[in-house]
């Protein structure tokens, strides 16, 4: 478990780009056409997961928080995230402080 928490932690930037986060200008070109399928998932996921009002979730393996924030922002009432990499973990966290919702969004190991 330590390699693949070590691998998680190591791969946080690069996984959180994946969804196209970045706003490097490499990653405006290419992620559209590289991606396309991973965010046609986590639109349909978010989606699929309406009403979602009022609700709690719970993310596991939220990695860096993409799904969690997202329905928090779409109104969960509670949204709770967990992951074993450190790494995720500081960057959902980072993300869920300067979200612009009155709902509480934890983010944890």
């Amino acid at each position: 478990m330590n390699t693949v928490k070590h691998f998680f932690d190591g791969y946080a930037d690069d996984f959180d780009a994946l969804y196209g986060t970045r706003q490097s200008l490499f990653h405006k070109l290419l992620n559209p056409i590289f991606r396309a399928s991973m965010r046609e998932r986590f639109e349909k996921t978010i989606l699929n997961c309406q009403p979602i009002e009022e609700k709690t979730v719970l993310d596991i393996g939220c990695g860096p928080g993409h799904y969690s924030l997202a329905l928090a922002e779409q109104g969960a009432r509670k949204v709770v995230g967990l992951d074993f990499a450190e790494a995720m973990i500081e960057r959902a966290k980072a993300k869920a402080s300067s979200l612009q919702t009155d709902r509480p969004v934890s983010v944890s190991r």
